[in-house]
This record gives C-alpha cells, sequence and structure tokens, in this order.
C-alpha cells in the first residue's frame, strides 16, 4: 500500500514551515537576542533585590485612583488604569516585573521598525542598546510610576507612524488611540499629539500623504480625549484634562520671581517669594508643600494661575534662559542637580551609601509600604545584589553628550546630501528631534528639571538618528519611492524581519 505523498499543506509541512522561519529569524537577529537576554538578566536582578517595588510621592495617589476609580486634579489617570487593570491580573509585587516586561516589548518595537525601515542590524542593536542597559531607564521601570507605560505607548505610536510611507486609515487611526492614551498617560504627551499632527499635515500639503490616514489619526486622538475629557467634567465638573495648571505654573514662576519688577496685585501678594533667588526652594515645594503660599494662602488654582502669568509678561527674559538652560542640562555630561532641580537620588539604585545619605536629609528611593487598594504590603531588600546594581548604575547609563549627538546626527537631515539620500527618512528623523527636544522642553517650561524626564528621549533619538544618517552609512544605493504613484496604505518596502534587508548587515 503505496503512502499519501507530504504536502506543505498538512500539518507537518507547516511545522517545517513554521521551524524554518524561527530558525532564520533567529539567525538573522542574533543580536537583538542577546541583548534580549542581558536586559532580561539586569531586570531579574532588580526584581530579586528589591520587593515588591519602588514608590514616589505620586505612587500612593496612583494607587488610590485605580482603587476609587475616581480622577484625581493634578495628574492624568492612564497610568492608574493599567493599575487597576493588573489588579484583576497579577499580585502586587508583579506590578514592576510586568513593567520591566513592558520595557523589553520597547526594544523589540524600535529595533522592529529600524528593520522595517532598512537600517542595519548592528546599528538597530546598537540604537536600542541604551533602552537595555542604561541603568536609569531600568531602576525606573521598578518605580510605580508612568515613564515605563508612556514609553511603550511612545514606541507603538512610533511604529504605526513611521512604519509604511503612506500609512493606511487604520494604522494611522491606531496612532491617534495610541497618542491619546499616552496623553491622558502623561500631560507631556498633549503637546506631542500637536507636533504629530503639525508634521503630518505639512506631509499632507507636500502630497507625500493623503488626507484619509490624516483624518484617521485626528478621529483616533479624539476618540480617546474627548470621552476623557466628558469623563472628568462628570467628575470634577471641569472640562480639561486635569486642573491643577496654576499650582504648576506658580512652582515654575517662583524660581525666579521679582514682584519688585513686576505690577502685582495688592490680594496676590502674599504670592511673592521672599527668598534670595538662589536660596529658594526647588520648585515642587512651591507645588506641593503644605507651607507653600499656593497652599496655606487660599488662593484658588485660577488665582496661581493668574500670578504666574503676570510674572512671565513681566519677565520673559528670565523664563526663556532658565528654561533653555534646563533644556540643554539634559545633554551635558555627568550626572548632577542643583537646589531647583528634583532630588537626583530618588533615581538611583538604593543601597547602604543610600541608607546613610537619607540619614543626612538626603532622598533615596524607598520601596512601596502599600499596594493594591492601599493595603500595607511587606517590603524586602537584598543588599548584596542592591550593591552590585548601585555600582552597575554609577557606570552604566546614556551620557547627555551621546543624546546631544543623536539629536544633531538626527537633524542632519537639514543637511543637503547625496542623491541616494531617501527624503523620507531625513524628513522622519528630523521630526523625531523635534519630538525628543518637547519631551525634555514641556517640563522645563513648566515644572522643573528631573533626568527621568530625558528617559523617553531613548525611545526617540536613537531612531532619528539611525533613518538621518542612513544616507551617508549605506553602501547601496537608496531609491525614493514613486509615492505619489501609491495609493494610500500601499506598501513599498521590504519586509526586513522576513526577507534580506535592502541595506546589507
Amino acid at each position: 500500500m503505496r503512502s499519501r505523498p507530504r504536502t506543505d499543506d498538512d500539518p507537518r509541512g507547516r511545522t517545517r514551515r513554521l521551524g524554518r522561519g524561527v530558525l532564520r529569524l533567529t539567525t538573522r537577529h542574533w543580536g537583538l537576542l542577546v541583548l534580549l537576554l542581558l536586559g532580561g538578566i539586569l531586570r531579574a536582578l532588580v526584581v530579586h533585590a528589591y520587593l515588591p517595588a519602588f514608590a514616589f510621592a505620586d505612587s500612593t495617589s496612583y494607587l488610590q485612583v485605580a482603587d476609587t476609580g475616581r480622577p484625581q486634579l493634578h495628574r492624568p489617570w492612564g497610568y492608574s488604569g493599567l493599575l487597576a487593570a493588573l489588579d484583576w491580573l497579577v499580585p502586587f509585587r508583579g506590578v514592576a516585573i510586568v513593567q520591566h516586561a513592558l520595557g523589553l516589548v520597547t526594544i523589540v518595537l524600535v529595533y522592529a521598525l529600524l528593520q522595517r525601515r532598512g537600517v542595519r542590524r548592528v546599528v538597530s542593536c546598537l540604537a536600542v542598546l541604551p533602552l537595555v542597559l542604561d541603568g536609569y531607564v531600568v531602576q525606573i521601570e521598578h518605580y510605580l510610576m508612568a515613564e515605563s507605560l508612556y514609553m511603550l505607548l511612545l514606541a507603538v505610536a512610533l511604529v504605526l507612524l513611521l512604519w509604511w510611507d503612506r500609512p493606511p486609515w487604520w494604522a494611522a487611526a491606531g496612532a491617534g488611540i495610541v497618542l491619546g492614551l499616552g496623553a491622558i498617560t502623561r500631560t507631556v504627551g498633549l503637546v506631542v499629539v500637536g507636533v504629530v499632527g503639525v508634521y503630518w499635515l505639512a506631509r499632507l500639503v507636500r502630497r507625500t500623504i493623503g488626507w484619509r490616514p490624516v483624518v484617521a489619526a485626528a478621529v483616533g486622538v479624539a476618540g480617546v480625549l474627548v470621552p476623557y475629557v466628558l469623563w472628568f467634567h462628570a467628575q470634577t465638573g471641569i472640562y480639561a484634562l486635569t486642573d491643577y495648571t496654576g499650582h504648576f505654573m506658580y512652582g515654575r514662576v517662583a524660581a525666579f520671581a521679582d514682584c519688585d519688577r513686576v505690577d502685582v496685585p495688592p490680594r496676590l501678594h502674599r504670592l511673592c517669594p521672599t527668598e534670595p533667588v538662589s536660596e529658594r526652594p526647588v520648585a515642587d515645594w512651591y507645588v506641593w508643600h503644605p507651607d507653600s503660599s499656593a497652599n496655606k494662602g487660599g488662593y484658588s488654582d485660577e488665582d496661581l494661575r493668574e500670578f504666574s502669568q503676570l510674572i512671565l509678561r513681566g519677565q520673559p527674559l528670565d523664563f526663556v534662559t532658565g528654561t533653555t538652560a534646563m533644556t540643554f542640562h539634559y545633554f551635558m555630561p555627568g550626572r548632577y542637580g542643583s537646589p531647583q532641580d528634583s532630588c537626583m537620588a530618588y533615581w538611583w539604585f538604593p543601597d547602604e551609601r543610600s541608607w546613610s545619605y537619607a540619614a543626612e536629609g538626603g532622598c533615596p528611593a524607598r520601596l512601596a509600604r502599600v499596594g493594591f487598594g492601599l493595603e500595607p504590603t511587606d517590603t524586602f531588600i537584598r543588599l548584596d545584589t542592591a550593591a552590585v546594581l548601585a555600582g552597575y548604575q554609577r557606570w552604566v547609563f546614556t551620557p547627555g553628550p551621546v543624546l546631544g549627538l543623536l539629536a544633531l546626527a538626527g537633524l542632519s537631515g537639514l543637511v543637503p546630501g547625496r542623491p541616494r539620500g531617501r527624503g523620507r527618512d531625513r524628513a522622519d528623523g528630523v521630526f523625531l528631534v523635534v519630538v525628543a527636544v518637547t519631551l525634555v522642553a514641556v517640563p522645563s517650561a513648566t515644572a522643573l528639571f528631573d533626568y527621568r524626564y530625558g528617559l523617553p528621549m531613548l525611545v526617540v533619538l536613537p531612531v532619528a538618528a539611525a533613518l538621518s544618517t542612513r544616507r551617508w552609512l549605506s553602501r547601496e544605493p537608496v531609491v525614493e519611492p514613486g509615492a505619489a504613484d501609491r495609493p494610500d496604505g500601499a506598501d513599498p518596502d521590504p519586509e526586513p524581519l522576513s526577507e534580506p534587508a535592502p541595506v546589507g548587515a
């Protein structure tokens, strides 16, 4: 009896094809797999050393909002929404593990985007290296804070925005939804939405993109923000994402306000700081401390906003120079702070050295003492592993000048280059540099300098540099596709994750 010939459609054929595909991906992208292994080991050490997670002053309010389901006036709800979902899925000590996993997913997304755009595999690995090994990135993933979620949302948005030459409408709508989620996770995300909107409108004018994806993206953003604003109004009576703008503005201007140079109404005079500028506390003190005039003077948020606007109009140069200095601070060598900056020790791995620092009035990272439902939770630290991690972080981080070089590389897309350079790569590179600068300039203008605000740049700047310099580093010509001849959603690019990339490894 003759056996039936096997075909590729039978289960064994499909299994063999799947196995060959996995082997091909593993062979071609072994560099990424090694980095993911190293990043996973590093994150496992953090989970081993510190239980359950680090907690900041904001962490308790995030947990409270997750428990009650009601928004707070001073910060958006997005991260609390993630905590509320995790409350159903994992024990409290699992939150940090999930956030470390989000960090690894962010790495894969950035690498996949660069491969899709034809960047060399070695360059793609170098681009994600800061996200893999930067001690500050790994430390912030262990915090009950919104940064790890926002960095993932930013990476997803970039993939949906930049994967296609002319994104299909559904990808544009998805990008809008993700950008909207980013805006209700961190308020700077709302400004990023504006930057993306301006860039896509410019592309629409230049006819490198059709009107359907632009409209779809706008609908996606509105589909998140409009219901959120309506819900916030139903809970607070205010149409907004937050209602603490006046307090944050007051904290920012209190650093340099000089009421002798500004005509301040008598009823607002108690808001004028009396200490010399060099002796004033950090901006957060004016926002949150009970002894701040913003909190004990009987002033409304509208009063604080009025005072801040008077100072800004009367001392615009002080505001501009201060904002510029704080923005450039992110690109300076080393890690250092000033009395007006957020305390740096919050973002160090705590060890015996940091405990002694705390005894001297410092501000080390602390472990969360309450969990889901604000129930007390046990804490544990393994000092031997903690010492290793603290020493590692002192040496392994992304220096500010490297960020500056990446930004300059991204801006090189503005320099006229060789004909083989793709205009799309250059334009996207410059756009991403603008997004990165926005991520640090907005907090510098509205709050204070804090190194954690600069961490999302590690998602954006390496991609900007890789795209803008691709025309200078590639060995083979890269021809600009005939975008005008393709309908929206047409895909001119190869699939580098499954087929050979346009540029050799």
